[in-house]
């Protein structure tokens, strides 16, 4: 009798502390349903999850490509001209040469002018060079000083190699006027600071007339008072003379005369050149060939 009771105490504990015991807990927390199942990625979640965007998978048959616009057979290039044929023809990329690259340049034109005609660039059709031989004495002289003396002065001397007025001259009469001409113009020109009344007395012997009053008045007013300052010194050099006139009578001679004037200062010892040129009218007087007149073409001041 007391064994049974002992085997129906522990099943009674074992029911309140056991089974039943874990069953209440377990009913006291209701269930809620268990969720939806996750729907499995699409081919485009796992490409994007992988490495990138998915490539040709839209939202229709993954195998069917989505309509579009079709690509030219040629790419154009990134570097090619705005007027480059890049239509989707699949044939060749032909190039049309713009008007740019027809001609970059006037001396690209021109060369391809004259490699088209058989010549030279310089030969093109209304530009024409002209060569212009200067005799070796107006080497020095600047051109833009002498250019339309120098144009006088070839006529003139041309003139006058060439025989000039056979009537009221000779070689002989030429050669002398010639000669004076050039003395007295160098003499009227050239003077030394501390030598000045010696420059005054050459001077007078080679001019007349007023000429005579003009010439000593400049040098007194102005070289006597300026040259022992300075200690300027001039000394015309005449290169060429020519015959620019003859009067009727023969008396009186124009000459176009062209030299260089050698000055030296104290700030210059060294000295300069300065180009030089006047037309003289020569003047028999008393049997000499003296100037009356003179007309400067172009001079520096020293």
């Amino acid at each position: 009798m007391s064994d049974e009771t002992d085997e129906t105490g522990e099943t009674n504990e074992t029911d309140e502390t056991g089974e039943t015991n874990e069953t209440n807990e377990t009913n006291e927390t209701p269930k809620t349903p268990d969720a939806a199942p996750p729907r499995p990625r699409s081919a485009a979640s796992r490409a994007r999850r992988i490495g990138g965007a998915a490539t040709g998978v839209g939202r229709g048959d993954a195998s069917r490509p989505t309509p579009g616009r079709a690509r030219p057979a040629t790419e154009p290039d990134a570097d090619a001209p705005a007027d480059t044929d890049t239509a989707g023809t699949g044939g060749p990329v032909r190039l049309r040469k713009g008007a740019s690259a027809a001609a970059t340049s006037d001396e690209d034109a021109d060369e391809d002018e004259a490699a088209a005609t058989g010549g030279s660039s310089a030969a093109k059709p209304g530009r024409r060079t002209v060569t212009v031989a200067l005799p070796g004495w107006v080497s020095w002289v600047p051109a833009i000083a002498f250019a339309a003396a120098a144009i006088v002065f070839l006529a003139l001397f041309a003139a006058d190699q060439l025989g000039g007025d056979d009537d009221t001259t000779s070689a002989a009469q030429r050669d002398t006027v010639l000669a004076a001409a050039k003395t007295c113009v160098a003499r009227l020109n050239t003077y030394k600071y501390n030598a000045l009344d010696a420059a005054e007395k050459a001077g007078t012997q080679c001019t007349t007339g007023r000429l005579t009053t003009d010439y000593r008045k400049t040098l007194n007013t102005i070289i006597r008072k300026n040259a022992p300052k300075l200690k300027a010194t001039q000394v015309t050099v005449i290169s060429r003379a020519g015959i620019e006139s003859v009067s009727g009578n023969g008396k009186q001679w124009t000459v176009l005369l062209y030299g260089q004037l050698n000055i030296t200062t104290a700030n210059q010892p060294k000295g300069r050149i300065d180009p030089f040129a006047q037309l003289a009218r020569m003047q028999q007087v008393d049997g000499k060939w003296v100037i009356s007149k003179v007309d400067t073409v172009s001079s520096v001041a020293s």
